[in-house]
């Protein structure tokens, strides 16, 4: 559990530090400076570009997925969903 932690703190600042990129340099790149495999680089990309994360994929001139910061700033830099849009509790 530390080790996934580890990378994964280390994999979402990297990225949100580097954005715009490909979505291939994110994983491969991403990857590589943090020292996990790809599939756990696929896995802590596949959270930022949640519907609740702060990273979206867009294309570029030469289709390539590219992931940009998203324009909606109501996501918040720990990744936890606010208050507003967890579902309600019943009594």
């Amino acid at each position: 559990m530390q080790a996934s932690t580890y990378f994964t703190r280390r994999f979402r600042a990297w990225v949100l530090d580097n954005l715009p990129m490909t979505k291939e340099e994110a994983i491969n790149g991403g990857a590589e400076v943090v020292g996990c495999s790809t599939e756990t680089a696929k896995r802590n990309l596949s959270k930022l570009t949640s519907r609740v994360g702060p990273v979206a994929i867009s294309q570029d001139i030469n289709g390539k997925a590219t992931l940009i910061l998203k324009e909606d700033t109501t996501w918040r830099t720990s990744g936890q969903p606010t208050p507003s849009t967890l579902p309600k509790r019943r009594p």
